[in-house]
Protein backbone atom coordinates (compact mmCIF):
# COMPACT_ATOMS: atom_id res chain seq x y z
CA UNK A 1 0.00 0.00 0.00
CA UNK A 2 2.69 2.27 0.72
CA UNK A 3 4.58 1.81 -2.47
CA UNK A 4 1.45 2.91 -4.41
CA UNK A 5 2.51 6.48 -3.15
CA UNK A 6 4.50 8.72 -5.76
CA UNK A 7 8.18 9.60 -3.88
CA UNK A 8 8.23 6.72 -1.29
CA UNK A 9 11.42 5.27 -3.50
CA UNK A 10 14.19 6.66 -1.01
CA UNK A 11 13.97 10.51 -1.97
CA UNK A 12 12.47 13.21 0.50
CA UNK A 13 9.44 12.60 0.77
CA UNK A 14 8.42 10.63 3.56
CA UNK A 15 4.93 8.87 4.68
CA UNK A 16 3.56 9.25 8.63
CA UNK A 17 1.46 6.82 9.93
CA UNK A 18 -0.91 8.56 11.92
CA UNK A 19 -2.92 5.54 13.11
CA UNK A 20 -6.00 3.56 11.88
CA UNK A 21 -5.11 3.24 8.30
CA UNK A 22 -4.17 7.45 7.58
CA UNK A 23 -1.10 7.87 6.23
CA UNK A 24 0.08 11.60 5.49
CA UNK A 25 2.59 12.23 3.03
CA UNK A 26 4.84 14.99 3.89
CA UNK A 27 8.24 16.36 2.38
CA UNK A 28 11.40 16.66 4.48
CA UNK A 29 14.04 19.17 2.83
CA UNK A 30 17.11 18.13 3.74
CA UNK A 31 18.87 21.45 2.97
CA UNK A 32 16.54 23.11 6.13
CA UNK A 33 17.49 20.22 8.11
CA UNK A 34 20.82 21.12 8.16
CA UNK A 35 20.52 24.76 7.93
CA UNK A 36 18.41 23.84 11.08
CA UNK A 37 20.99 22.11 12.88
CA UNK A 38 23.39 24.55 11.95
CA UNK A 39 22.10 26.95 14.03
CA UNK A 40 21.03 24.82 17.23
CA UNK A 41 23.88 22.98 17.24
CA UNK A 42 26.76 25.85 17.97
CA UNK A 43 24.50 27.56 20.17
CA UNK A 44 24.46 24.25 22.56
CA UNK A 45 27.96 23.71 22.26
CA UNK A 46 28.30 27.75 23.55
CA UNK A 47 26.14 27.18 26.51
CA UNK A 48 27.52 23.94 27.68
CA UNK A 49 31.14 25.71 26.73
CA UNK A 50 30.33 28.36 29.27
CA UNK A 51 28.54 26.20 31.70
CA UNK A 52 31.85 24.65 32.31
CA UNK A 53 33.81 27.74 32.43
CA UNK A 54 31.74 29.03 34.94
CA UNK A 55 31.93 25.81 37.29
CA UNK A 56 35.63 25.61 36.50
CA UNK A 57 35.87 29.88 37.56
CA UNK A 58 33.68 29.12 40.17
CA UNK A 59 35.72 25.64 41.37
CA UNK A 60 39.04 27.39 41.34
CA UNK A 61 38.48 31.50 42.31
CA UNK A 62 39.59 31.30 45.89
CA UNK A 63 42.56 28.83 45.11
CA UNK A 64 43.59 29.82 42.26
CA UNK A 65 41.74 32.48 39.91
CA UNK A 66 41.40 35.22 42.78
CA UNK A 67 44.06 33.51 45.17
CA UNK A 68 45.64 37.18 45.83
CA UNK A 69 41.77 38.14 47.28
CA UNK A 70 41.47 34.90 49.31
CA UNK A 71 43.25 33.51 52.12
CA UNK A 72 45.11 30.28 51.23
CA UNK A 73 42.72 27.52 51.95
CA UNK A 74 43.95 25.26 54.88
CA UNK A 75 46.06 22.23 53.73
CA UNK A 76 46.96 23.66 50.38
CA UNK A 77 50.18 24.45 48.90
CA UNK A 78 51.23 27.73 47.88
CA UNK A 79 50.77 28.60 44.07
CA UNK A 80 54.59 27.65 42.33
CA UNK A 81 55.51 28.35 39.05
CA UNK A 82 54.64 24.69 37.95
CA UNK A 83 50.86 25.21 39.03
CA UNK A 84 50.73 28.10 37.52
CA UNK A 85 51.78 26.65 34.45
CA UNK A 86 49.06 24.02 34.78
CA UNK A 87 46.01 26.72 35.62
CA UNK A 88 47.11 28.61 32.93
CA UNK A 89 47.22 25.78 30.21
CA UNK A 90 43.67 24.22 31.02
CA UNK A 91 42.62 27.58 31.70
CA UNK A 92 43.49 28.06 28.04
CA UNK A 93 42.16 24.74 26.92
CA UNK A 94 38.66 25.29 28.06
CA UNK A 95 38.47 28.97 27.46
CA UNK A 96 38.63 27.19 23.62
CA UNK A 97 35.43 25.17 24.93
CA UNK A 98 33.76 28.63 24.58
CA UNK A 99 35.95 30.19 21.34
CA UNK A 100 35.26 27.30 19.20
CA UNK A 101 31.25 27.10 19.16
CA UNK A 102 31.19 31.29 19.26
CA UNK A 103 33.66 31.47 16.42
CA UNK A 104 31.22 29.12 14.31
CA UNK A 105 28.00 31.08 15.61
CA UNK A 106 30.08 34.35 14.30
CA UNK A 107 30.50 32.57 11.14
CA UNK A 108 34.20 32.74 11.19
CA UNK A 109 34.86 29.30 9.71
CA UNK A 110 38.58 29.59 8.91
CA UNK A 111 39.46 31.31 12.34
CA UNK A 112 37.57 28.22 13.98
CA UNK A 113 39.85 25.79 11.79
CA UNK A 114 43.56 27.84 12.40
CA UNK A 115 42.85 28.11 16.18
CA UNK A 116 43.42 24.51 17.15
CA UNK A 117 46.55 23.84 14.85
CA UNK A 118 45.67 20.23 15.05
CA UNK A 119 42.39 18.29 15.32
CA UNK A 120 43.87 15.83 17.87
CA UNK A 121 44.38 19.29 20.31
CA UNK A 122 41.03 20.18 20.25
CA UNK A 123 38.02 19.23 22.58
Amino acid sequence: MLADFPGTAGDTNMLCNLGRGTVMATIVDPLVVKRHRLRTRPKFYLLLGLTIWVAVFYGFYPSFYLNHWFATPPLMRTLTPLYLIHGLIFSLWVGLAVLQPALILAGKRQWHRRVVPHPRLSL
